[in-house]
């Protein structure tokens, strides 16, 4: 310790040495603590014994999975309107009827994908009373919709008065 204590001397030294503190100096300050790095230290050792119990279940309260629903929300719109050319979801952005198969691939194709995770995470989130086909349905009114109103917002009406 106390050689330690003699090798960082030079830290505790009046503010007149750092003032005027060369290089070389500074070269040696350096070499000094890297000496100090470099020496073992003794070990420490411990015994620690831990005896573990029975595992146990434990019901939190208020425990919520993290699931953002505003992003699963875009995350399966996005999905949806990426697969727009599928056979069963064309027919329902165009308002054409379903068959039986047609309704059993669309929930097989949107109900076991990615982004949508299950049946049940997506009743969670959009609710069970509302069919998948009018959700999806939706996604398409929407996007028409904003899509004619911003048509005719940006259509001028040109009216011609004939000359007399």
């Amino acid at each position: 310790m106390k050689r330690a204590k003699s090798k960082t001397s030079y830290i505790d030294q009046a503010d007149e040495y750092w003032q005027d503190i060369r290089l070389p100096m500074l070269e040696q300050v350096r070499r000094r603590m890297r000496e100090l790095e470099r020496r073992p230290s003794n070990p420490v050792y411990s015994v620690l014994s831990d005896e573990i119990g029975e595992a146990t279940v434990v019901n939190l309260k208020d425990f919520n999975t993290g699931i953002n629903l505003a992003q699963y929300k875009k995350k399966v719109e996005a999905y949806i309107r990426a697969n727009e050319n599928h056979v069963a979801i064309a027919k329902l952005k165009f308002n054409r009827p379903l068959t039986p198969s047609d309704l059993s691939e669309l929930e097989h194709f949107v109900y076991e994908s990615e982004p949508v995770q299950s049946r049940e995470q997506f009743e969670q989130c959009y609710g069970a009373d509302k069919p998948l086909t009018l959700l999806i349905r939706s996604f398409f009114v929407q996007s028409f919709s904003c899509r004619y109103l911003a048509c005719i917002s940006t259509q001028k009406l040109v009216v011609s008065i004939p000359s007399t």
